[in-house]
């Protein structure tokens, strides 16, 4: 038999055998109470049958990224695990063992946090991992997954709210299936045998294919997500048009910071809007070349024209749905002067870290409910945005403690779903 023929049937065996371990465990799960189950992976090796399994339940896939800290490389002693934010399980006896002080821990540690979010930048792309508040976390364990990594992902969990945690595995040692079960609510694993061989790590080819596979899963388990070229035939301008099944509305975000950290907010705001059945665009208002000239930056009538053409290109792309803008900084004032332009066009505006300097006459025109994000403690924009309520004929001012992003997400899911989703959009008040 040929080599690639050989290859090709041991891949079919297995596909086979990972679609049945799914199948087995779905119907062990019809003995717990699952509450809108979404299947967490947190090593790539366990893809196919956490993807296999998702199907079946048709539930959502993602992964959730750690990082085991051992005693030394192929050590079988593992001092802790951490999460991709930092969430940390130490394993205390083994630390007391060695006589190693929790001080002497804190390298390490962010070493891993670093090495685990590292991992899910590559995996997830920079989405950020799936809202599992109030929900039934399915965690998948693979052979090569420590206890120590599911106590990690178990108090990321936790702490994120999760209803409940279930532990599935198709095989685990009795030994490991004991650890385990003292951080899950239940465990479930279609067999235990006395002790599993240790498997020595993959070789850095097949570690690269399990990663890719994952990520390759991961997109179509996401599959409403597109990349899109918003283009006046000039400039080419990438985004990521992400609808929701049912979608109410549509949110386009007009952003031109592009730092990480700015990225990363606005990828989270906008898996806050998919969830609660917003569409959103995100894309870049200039290409790489105009960013290299800074009065780009702050060219808001040119700013404004590119969320224009982003605005018609998506009303004859999609079917006709409510629009609103979420910007930020010179883009929270392009938002509003595209508002101006497009009138009634336009149902809501939020915007966040606004510049300060627009005039009351361009205010004046904007026909849209307006919400204006200010941080708590900064009474320079404030004051400046109480001027610009005297302006604005619909505006609103919530103040965010702290500056975080999930309030930020939040209060302005709130106020879309109080005028995108409203008919009566007249009747709202201004603060």
């Amino acid at each position: 038999m040929p080599e690639n023929q050989a290859i090709t049937d041991v891949q079919k065996q297995h596909e086979k055998i990972t679609k049945q371990n799914a199948r087995q465990i779905a119907r062990a799960l019809a003995r717990y109470p699952l509450v809108k189950p979404v299947v967490l992976l947190l090593h790539p090796e366990s893809a196919a049958l956490g993807s296999a399994l998702a199907q079946t339940l048709r539930s959502p896939l993602d992964f959730i990224g750690t990082w085991d800290i051992q005693l030394a490389q192929q050590s079988q002693f593992i001092l802790a695990s951490v999460t991709e934010d930092g969430t940390t399980h130490f394993a205390q006896q083994t630390l007391a063992l060695l006589g190693i002080h929790m001080d002497e821990m804190q390298g390490k540690v962010t070493h891993a946090s670093r090495r685990a979010a590292e991992l899910v930048q590559r995996i997830r792309q920079g989405r950020p991992l799936a809202d599992v508040k109030g929900r039934t976390g399915l965690l998948v364990a693979g052979a090569n997954l420590s206890a120590e990594s599911v106590a990690a992902a178990a108090r990321l969990l936790r702490n994120r709210g999760v209803h409940s945690i279930i532990l599935l595995a198709p095989q685990l040692s009795i030994s490991t299936t004991e650890e385990m079960r003292k951080s899950v609510d239940h465990l479930f694993c279609l067999r235990i045998i006395p002790k599993i061989p240790k498997i020595p790590s993959a070789p850095p080819g097949i570690l690269k294919h399990q990663e890719e596979t994952l990520m390759s899963l991961l997109e179509q388990s996401h599959g409403d997500s597109r990349e899109v070229d918003i283009s006046d035939g000039v400039s080419h301008l990438p985004g990521v048009l992400r609808v929701p099944d049912g979608a109410r509305g549509l949110i386009v975000f007009a952003q031109t910071e592009s730092s990480e950290h700015s990225q990363a907010a606005d990828q989270y705001c906008a898996k806050v809007f998919n969830d609660h059945g917003w569409a959103t665009l995100r894309f870049k208002l200039l290409t790489p070349t105009e960013e290299q000239k800074i009065s780009n930056l702050h060219d808001i009538p040119f700013l404004a024209a590119r969320i224009i053409l982003a605005t018609r290109l998506m009303s004859s792309w999609i079917s006709p749905l409510p629009i609103g803008y979420f910007g930020n900084e010179t883009g929270a004032a392009a938002a509003l002067w595209a508002g101006a332009q497009l009138g009634d066009e336009i149902r809501a505006i939020a915007v966040r870290s606004c510049p300060l300097d627009l005039s009351p006459h361009a205010l004046s025109l904007v026909t849209a409910e307006t919400l204006l994000l200010s941080p708590a403690n900064d009474a320079r924009v404030i004051e400046g945005y109480r001027d610009y309520l005297k302006s604005l004929r619909h505006g609103e001012l919530v103040l965010i403690r702290g500056g975080a992003t999930e309030q930020i997400a939040t209060q302005a899911q709130l106020f879309f779903e109080q005028t995108l989703g409203s008919a009566k959009i007249s009747e709202r008040k201004a603060a």
